[in-house]
């Protein structure tokens, strides 16, 4: 049997077109229920987790709880259920409510839509010493959901971009203190920016 497809629309008005995006593979198209938050980013849950759709880069990011043996490691969060029936953004404070058959969930993003004030950028640990390791992670939270983040050396020099592809369906971005090259940064001090369309943090 043939997978049935479900799209989101995305309009383009710079260009005037209209761009349609599969829901991926990875996500149930048993849809109950959607949201958008502030940032045009629509909210998603199935009978098999969530899903966010994030506007800026139109990619896809699935939502699982740690609990689902099919679930990526990037995708797994402290969901109670995959079986969900309800989502709700709360614009005040970016968190994503979900309801499902185990009970509710939150989920913290970071992307609280009110005001114009954008989140300052918090890397953690800090410092971070990095040990060699391909687990060891420095986590930058309040990068904006339609920002690039972009690292750069005291001196000026641009050393790494992530880009949104690259993030999750939260404020939180990972660097593995790798430059783009791959190689393991020196020990110092970097600069994190991460343009918005609302502004720089």
């Amino acid at each position: 049997m043939a997978r049935r497809e479900w799209r989101v629309g995305v309009i383009d008005p710079r260009f005037g077109t209209a761009i349609t995006v599969d829901i991926p593979e990875r996500l149930s198209l048993a849809v109950s229920d959607i949201d958008i938050d502030e940032w045009d980013n629509v909210w998603i849950v199935t009978d098999d987790g969530a899903g966010m759709f994030r506007s800026a880069d139109s990619t896809w990011h699935a939502i699982k709880t740690r609990y689902n043996d099919n679930a990526e490691p990037s995708e797994m969060t402290d969901l109670p259920t995959d079986y969900l029936y309800s989502v709700k953004v709360d614009p005040s404070t970016g968190d994503v409510w979900f309801a499902g058959e185990g009970g509710i969930g939150i989920l913290t993003t970071g992307f609280a839509g009110e005001g114009d004030d954008l989140p300052e950028l918090l890397p953690f640990p800090n410092p971070f010493v990095w040990d060699g390791t391909a687990v060891a992670r420095a986590t930058i939270s309040g990068v904006p959901p339609d920002a690039d983040l972009h690292i750069y050396s005291a001196d000026g020099q641009l050393i790494r971009t992530i880009t949104g592809a690259e993030k999750g369906p939260t404020a939180a971005v990972e660097w593995d203190a790798r430059n783009s090259d791959g190689s393991p940064v020196a020990s110092g001090i970097y600069i994190l920016v991460a343009p918005s369309s609302r502004g720089i943090a």
